[in-house]
């Protein structure tokens, strides 16, 4: 279901409907059971799972959104290594993920976990005059924590997820390119690359050892400029609203 291109937008309004419906439940640190997640998946595509409407690995999908919009929505703490903890403690509300579709193996949707992300861009030291690219953006979970530059652009192949980011993240550009080759795409040169890409596989779903490479060499090379090393500390990251 997540390449349905012509349903993508109605296939994200969906899931993030569920995800916002699940979002609510952690407010008094409840631990989402899977039950709650289908009722939420029922009520948001009209029809269970059974009936063919959605998958499980579509209602893993959800609950990434759903921690996106549940770590908004938290009040984060001062000292890096106590956000570090509260992100992973904010995961373990959601059940482990047991299903791995095809598709997901074949296209390498494997979210980073929101703890490493918020990591990742608080190493990064993302500046206001900055201009941040997420080649393989997924449905955000990096982008999450990179708004605080000057522009954020997002690209992702698949279109299901594209339109989750448009949704998620409506005043940053977000395209559908092939991130290989997204330096022949990317119209205002970025300062800062940030990237969790696929590591086994390629656009087109084969194995290729050199996928990671190809990934990393697109939104680094042309346009995009190397940055140099800063050795100020890191600032506190906050979540985009």
């Amino acid at each position: 279901m997540l390449t349905d291109t012509d349903q993508a937008p109605v296939t994200a309004a969906r899931l993030i409907d569920a995800a916002r419906s699940i979002a609510t439940q952690l407010d008094d640190d409840k631990t989402v059971r899977r039950g709650l997640i289908n009722e939420a998946m029922t009520a948001a595509f009209g029809s269970k799972s059974a009936d063919g409407a959605w998958t499980q690995r579509d209602s893993f999908v959800m609950t990434e959104i759903s921690a996106i919009l549940a770590a908004r929505r938290a009040k984060l703490p001062d000292q890096p290594m106590a956000i570090v903890h509260q992100l992973a403690e904010l995961e373990k509300a959601f059940p482990t993920q047991t299903v791995r579709s095809e598709e997901q193996i074949a296209h390498q949707h494997f979210s980073t976990p929101l703890h490493l992300s918020w990591l990742v861009n608080h190493l990064a030291i993302i500046g206001p005059e900055d201009v941040v690219l997420e080649p393989s953006a997924g449905i955000g979970t990096l982008a999450q924590w990179a708004g605080q530059g000057q522009m954020l652009q997002l690209n992702e192949l698949d279109q299901v997820r594209a339109a989750v980011l448009r949704n998620l993240f409506p005043e940053s550009s977000v395209t559908t390119f092939n991130a290989a080759q997204i330096n022949q795409h990317i119209c205002v040169r970025p300062t800062v690359v940030i990237m969790n890409p696929p590591f086994a596989r390629n656009a087109a779903g084969t194995e290729d050892p050199f996928c990671r490479a190809s990934s990393f060499r697109g939104g680094t090379r042309g346009p995009a400029a190397r940055r140099p090393y800063r050795r100020n500390h890191a600032r506190q990251l906050q979540p985009r609203r």
